[in-house]
């Protein structure tokens, strides 16, 4: 789970790297899943070389990676919204 916690915060890692930018920008995956593809295929490369180490498959690690990515799709999906633009308004009015 701390692996998974560490992925969900290294987009904006991610993204201040230009030729890993531009792989995936204008793609399909770059629209789906935006900062997040980076961390993600990291996830799943983990994922896989920790299952060809270990001979077993993790399950948990598995949800929470497909979970982490059903997330980060919709977080992609919610902020180009107007109702993302409301609650980002109400956010930065402050007290």
């Amino acid at each position: 789970m701390m692996l998974l916690s560490m992925l969900s915060v290294m987009p904006a890692v991610f993204d201040r790297i230009p030729w890993i930018v531009n792989l995936y920008f204008e793609s399909v995956w770059g629209l789906i899943f935006g900062a997040y593809l980076g961390p993600l295929v990291l996830g799943f490369l983990l994922l896989g070389l920790k299952s060809l180490l270990t001979k077993s498959w993790d399950r948990w690690f598995t949800i929470g990676c497909v979970a982490f990515a059903c997330a980060s799709a919709f977080v992609m999906f919610f902020v180009k919204t107007s109702a993302w633009e409301s609650v980002a308004n109400v956010l930065s009015r402050g007290p």
